[in-house]
Formats: C-alpha cells, structure tokens, sequence
C-alpha cells in the first residue's frame, strides 16, 4: 500500500469536488457538503469533527455578515466595499483556509485511523 506523501489541501479540494471521499482508497459517492463518506466521518476523532464543523460555522457567520452589511446575498463587491466588508472579506478568506487545513487533518486522521495512510 503506497502512502499519498504529497496529499494536500488542493489534492483534497480536487476530491471533493469530484464528489468522492478523499480516504485513501475510497470511492464512496459523496452529497454536497459532504467532506467524507459516513464510514470514514466517524473514524475522526471527535474533537477534530467538532473542530470541523466549528471552523464551517464560522465561515458561515462571516458570509451571513456579509451578506447584511452589502445588502445582498452571495454578490462581493471587491471594487465598491467599504471599510468593514473588506475586513469581512479577509476575514472570510482566512477562515476559509482554516477550514481547509482542519478539514485535511480530519482526512488524514480518517485514513489513518482505517489504515489507509500511515501516521506522519
């Protein structure tokens, strides 16, 4: 069994949006929004899902602020944004990433934890 050493949040972002489960070895078909198969979610250890989803949540209250301050929904105004929406911006950016580097640990901690990957 060969280990993925090169996995990374693009390799992982590249799997999700194929709608597969990023495990090592896994091709479950994934619903969106899924970041793994169910078999493999609960092999996380639940202080890291709890971390995922909290990560989630905050990306969430920042897009939702967002969405208030500009007056609507899902359009960012990168041009015509005023002092507080380019800090919710970079705020959104940032939680995006944090998002993405704790989603990775829980992949890779599910593909350790089924055998798939060996610990770092």
């Amino acid at each position: 069994m060969s280990a993925r050493t090169d996995y990374d949040v693009a390799a992982m972002l590249a799997d999700l949006r194929a709608y597969t489960c990023p495990v090592l070895g896994c091709e479950a078909a994934l619903r969106s929004g899924r970041l793994m198969c169910s078999a493999h979610w609960r092999r996380v250890a639940p202080e890291l899902r709890s971390e995922v989803f909290e990560h989630a949540r905050r990306q969430t209250r920042i897009a939702r602020a967002y969405d208030r301050s500009s007056g609507r929904s899902g359009v960012v105004d990168h041009v015509n944004a005023t002092p507080d929406q380019r800090r919710l911006i970079a705020e959104w950016v940032q939680a995006e990433q944090d998002l993405h580097e704790v989603q990775l640990r829980a992949v890779l901690c599910a593909d350790e934890r089924s055998g798939r990957r060996p610990a770092a």
